[in-house]
C-alpha cells in the first residue's frame, strides 16, 4: 500500500500542490486556476479521445455489480481466508480486517488519481503543447528502457521523426501496454530514484506475499482433503 500511496502523493503534490491525491485529484494545477481533470479533459480532446471524465462504462448497475464482485470476491479468496487462522482470538481476526478494510480503501481511492494523473503525465510528455510532438531522438531516458522491453513501442509511420500519438490507429504512432503505467508513472514524473525503487520493491513484496498465502492454502487443502481423506484417512 505504501508503495503505492507514496509516489500518488508526491505526484499529487508535483501536479496540484496537494498531498493527498484523492483531494488533488478534484485540485486545481500548481499556479493555475484549471482544475486537473478539466486541462485533462482538454488534453485528451486535443488528441482525438473522449474527455475523460465523461466516458461511460456503464450503468449504475453494473458499477455496483463490479463493486460486489470486487468485495465479495477478494475476501473469498483462499489466501486471504487463512490469515485469519493466524489469529489466536476472534476479536484480533475482527481487528485485522477492520484494518485491512481501511488500507483497501486507501488502495482504492488512490487508483482512479494514479490513473488520471500517470495519463496526464504521459500526454504532457509525448505532446508538450497543442500540435506540438516529442521528438523520438529527444525521447526521456524512461522511454528508451521501458522500450528495451517490448511494452512501450514507437512506429514512425509518416517519417518525421517524431511521436505522434493520436486515437487514431491509422495515424497513432506510439504503443503503451497497460500494464507499465503504475511502475513507470514515477519515472514519467521524474520523481527521484529511490521512489522508483519504492514501487518496484512494493509490487515484489506484493507478488510474494501473494504467493506465499496460496502456497499455505494449497498445502493446507492437499493436507487435509488429499492425504487425511484419500491417501491415510485413519
Amino acid at each position: 500500500i505504501l508503495a503505492y500511496t507514496i509516489p500518488a502523493i508526491f505526484i499529487s503534490l508535483q501536479l496540484t500542490g496537494n498531498p493527498i491525491p484523492q483531494i488533488g485529484l478534484g485540485s486545481t494545477m500548481a499556479g493555475t486556476d484549471v482544475y486537473l481533470l478539466d486541462r485533462l479533459d482538454q488534453v485528451v480532446t486535443e488528441l482525438g479521445f473522449s474527455e475523460y471524465t465523461t466516458q461511460v462504462r456503464g450503468d449504475t448497475l453494473n458499477m455496483f455489480v463490479y463493486t460486489m464482485s470486487l468485495m465479495i470476491g477478494t475476501a473469498g479468496l483462499p489466501h486471504v481466508i487463512i490469515r485469519f487462522f493466524t489469529v489466536p482470538k476472534v476479536r484480533d481476526a475482527r481487528t485485522s480486517a477492520g484494518w485491512a478494510l481501511v488500507f483497501i480503501a486507501i488502495l482504492y481511492t488512490t487508483a482512479p488519481a494514479v490513473s488520471a494523473m500517470a495519463r496526464l503525465n504521459l500526454m504532457d510528455t509525448v505532446n508538450p503543447a497543442p500540435g506540438q510532438h516529442l521528438a523520438y531522438d529527444e525521447r526521456p531516458t524512461w522511454f528508451k528502457n521501458w522500450e528495451k522491453t517490448g511494452l512501450l513501442g514507437f512506429d514512425d509511420k509518416n517519417g518525421d521523426g517524431n511521436i505522434n500519438y493520436t486515437s487514431d490507429a491509422a495515424t497513432n504512432e506510439l504503443k503503451v501496454d497497460n500494464d507499465i503505467m503504475v511502475l513507470a508513472n514515477p519515472e514519467i514524473a521524474k520523481l527521484p530514484n529511490w521512489v522508483i525503487a519504492l514501487v518496484a520493491a512494493g509490487g515484489l513484496a506484493a507478488a510474494l506475499s501473494t504467493a506465499a498465502g496460496l502456497l499455505l492454502a494449497i498445502s493446507s487443502a492437499i493436507s487435509h482433503d488429499l492425504i487425511k481423506g484419500v491417501i491415510n484417512p485413519n
